[in-house]
């Protein structure tokens, strides 16, 4: 019982801490933090600077991913 739960929990880990998930996370991050920056330059536009740097990143983060 006990090795079970130790190999599903290191198998857990192995996924977490790959670097294709972790990208992936990254991402999903950016992209909210893109949206909510493109909507918020309406009222300040330093906000749209803000935006383009996350889309930025998110397109750095999937030609990474598409190199490996």
């Amino acid at each position: 019982m006990k090795k079970k739960f130790i190999e599903k929990m290191e198998k857990m880990v192995d996924v977490f801490f790959s670097d294709a998930w972790q990208a992936k996370v990254f991402a999903m991050i950016f992209s909210i933090f893109g949206v909510i920056c493109f909507i918020a330059g309406f009222w300040n536009y330093i906000h749209f600077l803000f935006s383009a740097m996350c889309g930025l990143m998110v397109y750095v983060l999937f030609n990474e991913l598409k190199s490996k």
